[in-house]
């Protein structure tokens, strides 16, 4: 937009700005016309809600006193009737349900008068009854006591009266307590049923001509009519009481419905707003004064001379600080371009240039940086290979094509002694002579281009020898191969675990083995245990009949049988087979108990009892090798007194004290003492 243009659209925003302040002032006479219009409403509705206020606050007051008195006054029910004019939401339901609730009332007033009118006849037939039924018994107990004068005979009326009387006094009290609390117990009930049939069952006896039983039935009549009055007028209250508390409770929801303070706020506001709005118009119309006389003449003054100064001055102010600061070096700078006019468009052209200015030097800068920051990525990426290479457990060598040592880790440091810098550029062969024979393999390597892998290889370390496993890897290059790469590990530790694994399923095979042979030898152990028992039993015993039918059938005596065992032992050496086989079969259960797999079970044990077991176990070792035999050493036991039951796995336990023995017996062995020495376990 070129500068004329804009100062033909500054003189026609001026003429809007005039033309919507007059638009302004007719905007504010109409509205001030009606918001006085919306306050002499606003005051004409909060009278008629102060009048209905009046009438509901009169109707609940009515309303409670008519509940809490249960009684009607006359011309109760034209309170009712609303107030002339307008009514608010929620009156005719409050007034319906306050017409309903005073309906009810006057309902349950005339049941309960008219329930009271039957109550006193009944009372008045019961007590006419009580004095007839009085009468005759005391007549009757008169009469009696006039007989027992003269000496008749009267025995049963003299008896019965008295009980008669009294069920007619319990059944007269009932009643009457049924009247004044109008209630029927099951009590009461009771007492009436239990003298009804004493009255049935004996009245005959004292009531010659049945006036009396008449009199008994009619007031047995009207009790029960007293009971069932008793339950329809309580059914009746019930009702109505339900009713009224209904009808009560809808009358105290329509009256929290008809709550003005809603509407008195809201009339409030609207009175509020209004007067608010009049003020507002007039503060309105003082300033629309003020900017008519005196604002409005002073912005377009002021207007002007800052369009001036922001549209010519300023830009061209902005163009010479920015050839300066390009002239310092700084291009940085930029021309603010406010406008699309002539200095707006020389603005342009002036950035455009500084900022491909400062975009050439900005590419040298970020070029600098970055081979700056490659020569520290490649001196870090070469320290952190160099410490990964370093921090392997396993040997590292490099060599060239001609086997001579490009590489050489902190871990072969360690081993040959020799540092990475008195290696460097030496054959393999003469700085790690282990090495030596393989050099035909890494040639083969370099050339083949494959990994060779030479595992468990042996070597002497002086005292002890090792295995190491020995992997070479062709150096690949991207052009061409330029060495191999020889990583060496330390598997002595592996090798001998295998080792020992490998003895381990010998030993537990030979264990399987033992443990086989125990059980086919408790089978013939087992019959020649029995057969000496069996012949021990015949010896001894020689005069059951068999044995004596068999002497005489070859002609000799028991008794001389009897000499020719004692003189030739045989009963003491059936008790040595019998003595021996038993400690054979208790050796057998040992070695089948021990070598059994565990369960992993805990059990109480006696630590006296895995010990001598363990004891008899440890007897039948021998070691061949080392020629010792367990059984020349001493054994003293002494075992603590009162030894507690310990809950422990019996085999395991077993396992170490039988280790511990064998370690004993074995070092002991070892010593070479003499003859003289014998080895002793305490």
């Amino acid at each position: 937009m070129t500068i004329k243009n804009k100062i033909f659209i500054s003189g026609t925003l001026f003429f809007l700005i005039f033309v919507m302040l007059a638009l302004m002032s007719i905007r504010l006479h109409r509205e001030v016309s009606f918001n006085l219009n919306a306050r002499d409403k606003a005051n004409q509705d909060l009278a008629g809600i102060q009048a209905s206020i009046k009438w509901r606050n009169h109707v609940i007051s009515l309303i409670a006193d008519i509940v809490a008195q249960e009684h009607v006054p006359p011309l109760a029910k034209e309170h009712f009737q609303l107030p002339a004019g307008p009514h608010l939401p929620n009156h005719e339901i409050l007034a319906k349900s306050g017409l309903r609730l005073v309906d009810l009332i006057a309902l349950k007033e005339q049941a309960s008068t008219e329930t009271d009118r039957s109550f006193r006849q009944l009372r008045d037939k019961i007590n006419r009854l009580y004095h007839q039924l009085d009468e005759k018994i005391t007549t009757m107990l008169a009469i009696v006591q006039l007989d027992s004068v003269l000496g008749d005979n009267v025995s049963e009326k003299s008896t019965l009266a008295p009980y008669v009387l009294k069920s007619l006094n319990q059944l007269t009290l009932v009643a009457l307590n049924a009247l004044i609390s109008k209630q029927f117990p099951d009590d009461a009930a009771s007492i009436v049923i239990e003298n009804q049939l004493f009255i049935s069952s004996q009245i005959q006896l004292i009531d010659s001509d049945g006036s009396i039983s008449g009199l008994f039935s009619e007031l047995f009549t009207q009790i029960k009519s007293l009971e069932l009055l008793i339950i329809e007028s309580n059914t009746i209250l019930s009702r109505f009481n339900k009713q009224i508390s209904d009808a009560k409770h809808n009358f105290d929801q329509a009256a929290r419905g008809t709550e003005f303070d809603t509407i008195v706020a809201k009339v409030t506001s609207q009175l509020s707003s209004a007067n608010k709005k009049l003020k507002e118009a007039s503060r309105f119309s003082l300033i629309t004064t003020v900017l008519f006389l005196f604002i409005v003449p002073f912005l377009v003054i002021a207007v002007g001379i800052s369009g001036l100064n922001t549209v010519i001055l300023a830009p061209i102010g902005h163009l010479l600080n920015a050839m300066k600061g390009i002239k310092d070096g700084n291009f940085d700078v930029v021309v603010p371009i406010r406008a699309q006019d002539e200095i707006g468009k020389l603005a342009w052209a002036f950035n455009a240039m500084a900022a491909e200015i400062k975009t050439k030097v900005v590419e040298m800068s970020r070029l600098n940086q970055e081979l700056h920051e490659n020569e520290k990525e490649l001196t870090r990426l070469r320290n952190f290979l160099s410490n990964i290479i370093n921090s392997m457990p396993s040997m590292l060598v490099a060599v060239d094509r001609d086997g001579n040592i490009t590489q050489w880790n902190n871990r072969t440091e360690q081993i040959t002694g020799v540092s990475f810098e008195d290696a460097y550029a030496k054959p393999l062969g003469k700085v790690f002579p282990r090495l030596a024979r393989e050099k035909d393999r890494i040639m083969t390597a370099i050339r083949e281009r494959r990994v060779i892998s030479t595992l468990k290889v042996s070597f002497n370390t002086g005292q002890e020898r090792g295995f190491e496993d020995i992997t070479i890897y062709p150096l690949v290059t991207a052009i061409d191969i330029d060495g191999a790469v020889i990583r060496i590990d330390d598997v002595t530790d592996q090798v001998r675990l295998e080792e020992m694994m490998v003895q381990n399923e010998k030993m537990l095979s030979v264990g399987g083995l033992a443990a086989g042979m125990a059980h086919e030898i408790n089978n013939p152990l087992a019959g020649i245990i029995q057969t000496a028992n069996v012949m021990k039993s015949r010896l001894e015993n020689l005069e059951i009949p068999a044995n004596i039918s068999v002497a005489d059938e070859i002609g000799i005596s028991v008794n001389q049988i009897r000499v020719f065992m004692q003189k030739r032992g045989i009963l003491r050496m059936l008790c040595a087979i019998n003595e021996s086989g038993r400690r054979v079969s208790e050796i057998v259960d040992n070695m089948l108990s021990f070598s059994r797999k565990s369960n992993a079970d805990f059990s109480s044990h006696h630590p006296a009892q895995l010990m001598d077991r363990i004891l008899e176990l440890a007897a039948t070792d021998y070691d061949m090798k080392k020629h010792y035999d367990f059984k020349t050493i001493k054994i003293i036991k002494k075992y603590e007194d009162n030894l507690p039951m310990i809950n422990c796995e019996g085999v395991k336990i077993q396992q170490v004290l039988l280790n511990i023995l064998r370690n004993g017996a074995q070092a002991m062995h070892s010593q070479n003492m003499g003859s003289d020495y014998t080895p002793c376990f305490i």
